[in-house]
């Protein structure tokens, strides 16, 4: 291509995928990350990468490497200037579908995506056929096939499966549904009676739920999704994609902020969260750096 793209041997590191962004300006972006879990994951990976400590990427919310952050944004500053632009201005995409489009017209040659999204779209045409997916060799981006890597957690620790918690019905985070329910058929909770031709437990208007001895804490927040529920086990919380711009939440975001202040951010600041994409955080974290916010 006109960018100088080998599809066949693409950059195969973090050094050498700079050194192909600003080789080829304009043909390159990710998806502003308020808006889609695979921006978010590059910067996210951009960040962490470069502190000298790889506990960083399990541990990311701990405060001793908030200092630490200054690379990786100096980092992301340096290639900012080579990345995609329109009308003589850089242009990050709008949602994780959004670098989608710019890569299915051809205004740029590679974008970080999710593999389900990208091979969804192959699927249904809207990418053609001839888009390759790799991973860095260095330092991959962060996804994976989670139901399958489940799996394999719950048979390599011998454990029991008694419910699955869904935090909302949108594809990427019920697509492992019948596959679980067909190995282990076990009890669905969501906000929904019934996800994909499965039977659950509706947790609508419920503010906790009981799956065996674990006493979890519902909480709805809507405007990702109209179904959104947050889970709190002790002072962690699973929160799907209960943040400001992800994915389809742009015109109900003043709904969504009002949730997540009463909701979310008014528990302890030691409270773990864990988001539907991207690393986990703190509360502490997220009021410093407002991320979640």
């Amino acid at each position: 291509k006109e960018a100088g793209l080998d599809p066949e041997t693409p950059p195969q590191t973090w050094d050498e995928l700079v050194a192909w962004i600003k080789a080829n300006p304009g043909h390159f972006t990710y998806n502003d990350p308020s808006t889609g879990g695979a921006g978010q994951a590059f910067v996210f990976n951009a960040i962490y990468r470069l502190i000298d400590d790889p506990d960083a990427f399990t541990n990311a919310g701990d405060e001793k490497y908030v200092d630490m952050y200054d690379a990786g944004f100096e980092w992301l500053a340096d290639i900012h200037p080579y990345l995609y632009s329109s009308g003589g201005h850089i242009q990050y995409a709008v949602k994780n579908q959004g670098a989608l489009d710019l890569l299915a017209s051809g205004e740029v040659d590679m974008v970080p995506a999710w593999a389900d999204g990208t091979l969804d779209a192959i699927e249904k045409g809207t990418l053609p056929d001839t888009v390759k997916m790799y991973q860095l060799s260095d330092l991959s981006l962060t996804g994976t096939d989670v139901d399958m890597a489940m799996i394999d957690f719950i048979e390599d620790g011998k454990y029991r499966l008694q419910g699955v918690f869904l935090t909302h019905a949108h594809e990427h985070h019920v697509s492992g549904l019948l596959k679980l329910q067909r190995i282990y058929s076990v009890k669905v909770f969501s906000y929904l009676s019934s996800v994909r031709g499965v039977q659950t437990v509706s947790l609508a208007g419920q503010e906790r739920a009981m799956c065996g001895t674990l006493s979890v804490r519902v909480l709805h927040i809507p405007g990702h999704s109209p179904d959104s529920l947050v889970y709190l086990i002790g002072d962690n919380v699973f929160a799907g994609d209960v943040k400001p711009g992800a994915g389809r939440t742009l015109r109900h975001e003043k709904d969504l902020r009002l949730g997540i202040e009463e909701k979310i951010m008014s528990l302890p600041d030691e409270t773990c969260i864990y988001p539907g994409h991207g690393p986990a955080s703190t509360i502490a974290l997220e009021k410093r750096f407002t991320f979640f916010r």
